[in-house]
């Protein structure tokens, strides 16, 4: 039994973290291009601008 706790325990927290970083990546893409839009077009100069040099 308590072996099966050391392995459960450790687990939940990475999900959970996972879980938290993936909604965090979605709402932050999702306000980018919602109310940023402007952002998104410095950002491909910018890659634009890395690709010269």
């Amino acid at each position: 039994m308590p072996e099966k706790d050391e392995t459960t325990i450790p687990a939940i927290p990475k999900i959970k973290n996972k879980f938290f970083l993936t909604i965090f990546i979605i709402f932050l893409t999702f306000f980018l291009f919602s109310h940023h839009r402007n952002l998104i077009f410095v950002f491909f100069k910018i890659k634009r601008k890395w690709s010269i040099l």
